[in-house]
């Protein structure tokens, strides 16, 4: 298909990045925070039927996904959705109560109930634990 910069209409689509071991596989790193700027035109929650940000993430190399367990919006928190920002881009904070120590970081995107969602870029906080390498 060719490349269209208009959002497009679609369904049963899961967005998966890449294992990013942020050019340091040698070393663990400790995840912080995950912000996503992003537009949506309702709420947003996954569709398991759990009722969760639609934000995952895994760890070393994993294929189980486990959720954020906070997400932010404008100073607004929520343990289960993705708030609304049809109008314009805002900045949801993903936060994961005990930050994990990791070789390396996935994000997943899953089906959303319904809406639409556009995501302008991802930013992953963390920090190298440089007294801790990979055994």
């Amino acid at each position: 298909k060719r490349w269209q910069s208009e959002p497009q209409s679609s369904t049963g689509i899961m967005y998966q990045t890449k294992d990013f071991d942020f050019g340091q596989p040698g070393l663990i790193k400790k995840i912080y925070k995950v912000y996503v700027t992003y537009k949506a035109s309702v709420a947003l929650t996954d569709d398991a039927g759990d009722n969760d940000i639609p934000f995952l993430y895994a760890v070393d190399g994993s294929t189980t996904f486990a959720n954020f367990d906070t997400c932010t919006v404008g100073g607004s928190s929520s343990t289960t959705q993705l708030a609304a920002a049809a109008a314009n881009f805002d900045v949801a904070v993903l936060g994961i109560t005990t930050p994990p120590s990791v070789q390396s970081f996935a994000i997943r995107v899953d089906n959303v109930t319904s809406g639409t969602l556009e995501i302008n870029d991802i930013a992953i906080e963390y920090r190298v634990l440089r007294a801790k390498n990979v055994s």
